[in-house]
């Protein structure tokens, strides 16, 4: 009926509760319509939380390593003055 090659991908949202029953639906029809294809699935809501996470700790390591560099240019700074050498 369909071509394997003829599909990239299909988002669809399910109902709150029963996600079991409803993912073996799905897999019904997946194989009634594409019987060689395998059905695979993403739970989008965890693909986006774990893209965000990663975000995240990118963010706060940036935040660090801002930190420690301003610390190093305060501290730099404070011993250049001390010593007189700063201009």
């Amino acid at each position: 009926m369909f071509a394997v090659r003829s599909y990239s991908s299909l988002s669809i949202r399910l109902l709150p509760g029963n996600l079991d029953e409803q993912m073996k639906i799905l897999n019904d029809i997946w194989k009634s319509i594409v019987p060689d294809a395998k059905f695979n699935y993403v739970c989008l809501r965890r693909l986006f939380y774990s893209l965000y996470h990663k975000e995240e700790q990118q963010g706060n390591a940036i935040a660090m390593f801002s930190l420690i560099a301003f610390i190093i240019k305060l501290s730099w700074h404070v011993r250049a003055d001390s010593a007189g050498d700063y201009k």
